[in-house]
């Protein structure tokens, strides 16, 4: 019982001297310099190559829409070379659009780990040096149902200070070479 009574005691003194952290990995993620000059180079370059897309589609249009007004008036022979051409020119954009599209995914993902890596230096750092004992990712509301930060006090999130550590930093996280 005494035991027990000591245990009861001293759990709010250590307790007391516990201190947690939690930080939300995406905004400090997309709120950092690096981050943002990262999601406006991916942007771009999205952009670019949707304009370039879109010309492909239209001349892919273009040829169907040939081949629909004046197929009846072709002979077989011509009209079947259309119709390869039009199969061939339609595959052909499908898999530029499918390559870009992958090349888009890789690089965000690229970027994404290579500022992630940075930012847990950062907060590996900083909780050790403001005596954390542990910082959560309140990231994701969907990691209540596995185990993720259900609520937070808003005085233990950091992510505004990570965000001006990585920023201060000076230097950037380094492009792929």
């Amino acid at each position: 019982m005494i035991a027990a009574l000591s245990v009861a005691i001293s759990l709010p003194a250590y307790a007391a001297e516990v201190k947690i952290g939690v930080i939300n990995m995406h905004r400090a993620l997309n709120d950092t310099d690096e981050g943002k000059r990262a999601s406006e180079k991916l942007n771009a370059k999205l952009n670019a190559e949707g304009k370039n897309l879109k010309v492909k589609f239209d001349e892919v249009k273009k040829m169907e829409d040939d081949l629909n007004q004046q197929g009846y008036m072709l002979s077989e022979a011509a009209r079947a070379e259309k119709q390869e051409k039009l199969k061939r020119a339609a595959r052909d954009f499908e898999k530029l659009r499918d390559d870009k599209q992958k090349e888009f995914i890789a690089e965000s993902k690229e970027s994404t780990e290579r500022i992630l890596r940075k930012l847990m230096d950062i907060v590996r750092d900083y909780a050790k040096a403001e005596g954390y004992v542990a910082i959560f990712d309140s990231s994701a509301p969907a990691q209540a149902l596995t185990g993720g930060v259900v609520w937070a006090d808003p005085k233990a999130d950091i992510t505004g200070k990570v965000i001006d550590l990585y920023n201060a930093s000076g230097a950037k996280a380094p492009d792929k070479q």
